[in-house]
């Protein structure tokens, strides 16, 4: 299944379309405006990779999202499928909602994919994915690589402190990200001790950072609060 028209404004380098959502039918994601446009995908690889190799050659897109909560592209995603990503110079703003981020699938090849073609990315958010079987590799690999990351938000993933210290270790010295929302996650005491060598490290300039909503006790308030207490940029 393919939305015709998203494809054919796609092709066509409509510059009005800015934002792109790729998704798998149905899709309870609601985005309105001449601006937006869906992509609806499924394991039809032929057609998965006609849309990538369009986005590849589009230079209007600035934001893509990619939602797939039923993983009917996972059984046919292949890095070859996913080449278009990796030519595109505009988009500077990617999104993975409902995924499963492992060790393949559509997720995993997108993070391979700007893995490649990190230099124009500034913003970059994960919500609601399942990390799995080597997932926090793939993620922390292209992160580490994405220097120019203004935004990063990770929420509603179920990250714990084991993953907070890949994280940490893939951002250390990126000067230029701002903001950091990790909501909604199980992150405690050891993660709050990894954040904390993060705000502390002359080279973070973080003046954003969301831990709402995880299970962060006493203790781990206390590293925080230190931490943020030195950091005179937070």
């Amino acid at each position: 299944m393919m939305n015709v028209p998203t494809f054919n404004r796609i092709q066509r380098d409509d510059p009005i379309l800015t934002h792109l959502l790729m998704c798998e039918p149905p899709t309870t994601v609601s985005r309105q405006g001449s601006h937006f446009g869906t992509a609806y995908i499924d394991n039809d690889s032929i057609r998965l990779k006609s849309i990538c190799d369009s986005i590849g050659k589009n230079s209007h897109l600035e934001d893509i999202c990619f939602d797939t909560p039923n993983g009917l592209c996972d059984a046919v995603a292949k890095s070859e499928i996913f080449e278009g990503l990796k030519h595109n110079n505009s988009i500077n703003s990617l999104g993975l909602s409902r995924c499963y981020l492992a060790s393949e699938g559509v997720a995993h090849e997108v993070l391979k994919a700007y893995e490649e073609n990190y230099k124009h990315l500034v913003k970059f958010a994960i919500w609601r994915c399942a990390i799995r079987n080597g997932g926090i590799r793939s993620l922390a690999s292209t992160l580490s690589r994405c220097t120019s990351l203004t935004e990063i938000s990770l929420s509603s993933c179920h990250i714990t402190d084991s993953i907070v210290e890949d994280l940490v270790r893939s951002v250390q010295g990126h000067a230029e990200l701002r903001t950091l929302e990790l909501h909604n996650n199980d992150i405690q005491q050891r993660g709050c001790e990894s954040l904390s060598t993060l705000l502390l490290d002359p080279k973070c300039n973080i003046v954003n950072l969301d831990l709402h909503n995880n299970m962060i006790d006493d203790s781990g308030a206390k590293i925080m609060a230190e931490a943020l207490a030195d950091n005179n940029k937070t």
